[in-house]
Parts: structure tokens; C-alpha cells; sequence
């Protein structure tokens, strides 16, 4: 009797525990949940490298446009890079790419899982299916066209980046929330970024 007391005790404090973790994540979550941060944070670094490289400015254009070749109706900007980098010591970098008005198109179906974090949601952590190789589509600060075509880590940075114009962040990727949380509980379980 008193040894099944200590196993329903021991299981409450667990489903407890449990509670209070999920818990921790919902609001942490919620607090990002509607944000566009890496958008605007996008737009102001873009407005930052215009001003810094003079942008040519169209003189017939309204004034406050930041930029001199026609906008289609959805406008949308985006900037990455990853230099070398600590946390990802074996991974080829990411050049330094202002895009603006991207269009991304999946080379075919193969998928790579990978642990994914982001500033927008600091100290966390998921494992993320992402697009092995993809062709993107867009413009530079300057208005000329960008048309690469990526693979592995690179393709990956581009989709993250991507998703937060729409408003997206990476826990909302996450299919299995088992491989989802803080960072220091999944220290044992995440494994090295594939390139």
C-alpha cells in the first residue's frame, strides 16, 4: 500500500513537472506567436544598407521610396547570413543577401530533418523538416535579380528566413513536440546540423 502512495506521489510530481514545462513553453511561445519580428528587423537593415551604399534613388519617384526599379503588389524583404559561426563550426557560411520580394521553389520532394533555433525565440529548440535543395528568386537592394539555386544548411536558412515574413516561426514547423523545447533539456537529444 504504502509502496503504491510513493508511486502515485512520485507520478504527480512528474505529471506536475510536466505541467509547469508545458506551460513555460506556451507562454514563451505565445509571446512570439503573432510577431514579425526578423520582418521589420529585415526591413530596417535593409533601409540601413540603402543609406550606407547610396542607393540610387529614382527622381520621379515619391518621396520616402527606398528603392528605384518597379515593387510588385507584394512587397516583402528578407536579409541572411551566416559566417563563421561557433555553433555551426562545420557548416559551409551563407553569403551575406539582402532579397527582396522572394519567391522560393522547391527542387524536389527530399526533406532533412535538423535542429533549428532562432533570436525571435531565444533558448529553444526543434527539430524542423526543411526542403533539401531549392531554387530562390528575388531582387538585391539595388533592384537587380537574384537567382540561386541551394542545398542542405543554405536552403534551410533561406526557408527559416522566409517564414518569418509570413509570419512563421520555427516551433510552428515542429511536427513531433517531443523534439521541441528548451535548450538545456534537449542537450543529450539534438545532433549536429547537416550541410
Amino acid at each position: 500500500m504504502a509502496e503504491r502512495a510513493a508511486r502515485e506521489l512520485a507520478l504527480g510530481r512528474a505529471m506536475a513537472a510536466q505541467r509547469a514545462e508545458i506551460a513555460r513553453m506556451e507562454r514563451f511561445i505565445e509571446r512570439f506567436r503573432y510577431k514579425a519580428t526578423k520582418a521589420r528587423q529585415a526591413q530596417s537593415r535593409v533601409k540601413k544598407l540603402a543609406k550606407l551604399e547610396r542607393v540610387e534613388r529614382d527622381p520621379a519617384a515619391p518621396k520616402g521610396l527606398e528603392f528605384a526599379f518597379t515593387a510588385p503588389a507584394r512587397s516583402a524583404r528578407v536579409i541572411f547570413e551566416l559566417r563563421d559561426n561557433p555553433r555551426y563550426p562545420h557548416l559551409t557560411p551563407v553569403p551575406y543577401t539582402v532579397l527582396v520580394n522572394p519567391v522560393l521553389t522547391p527542387l524536389g520532394s527530399e526533406q532533412d530533418e535538423g535542429w533549428e533555433g532562432c533570436l525571435s525565440v531565444p533558448g529553444m529548440r526543434g527539430l524542423v523538416a526543411r526542403f533539401r535543395r531549392l531554387r530562390y528568386q528575388g531582387f538585391d537592394a539595388h533592384g537587380a535579380p537574384i537567382d540561386r539555386t541551394v542545398e542542405g544548411f543554405h536552403a534551410r536558412v533561406v526557408q527559416h528566413e522566409i517564414d518569418h515574413l509570413d509570419g512563421i516561426l520555427f516551433p510552428q514547423r515542429v511536427r513531433d513536440l517531443r523534439n521541441f523545447g528548451f535548450e538545456d533539456a534537449l542537450t543529450g537529444q539534438m545532433t549536429p546540423m547537416p550541410d
